[in-house]
């Protein structure tokens, strides 16, 4: 439980734009996968930008694990874990 607000993760805001991006991006993918559940990943977008999201969805699929929806989920979950933390996750960023 977080009491601190120093400890909170800041939100941020989000767009239905920002979400068709990230969708885009991973249906685009190798050996890409079409499956995805549009609420995580909108949960997820109110954390992290599409950029670093996109980085998780390309590390997901390059470990070339059989559920690549659920390994990207757990990469966000370690990232913001993280960030409860008050560490810098180590990003990989595919728009920097």
């Amino acid at each position: 439980m977080l009491d601190d607000d120093e400890n909170m993760i800041k939100q941020r805001s989000t767009s239905k734009q920002e979400l068709d991006e990230v969708i885009e991006y991973w249906i685009s993918l190798p050996r890409g996968s079409r499956y995805h559940v549009e609420d995580s990943l909108i949960q997820f977008l109110h954390i992290f930008t599409p950029g670093q999201i996109k980085g998780a969805m390309y590390i997901a699929q390059s470990k070339g694990r059989q559920n690549y929806f659920r390994y990207l989920c757990a990469i966000l979950h370690n990232w913001r874990k993280e960030l409860e933390e008050g560490k810098t996750p180590r990003y990989f960023d595919v728009e920097e």
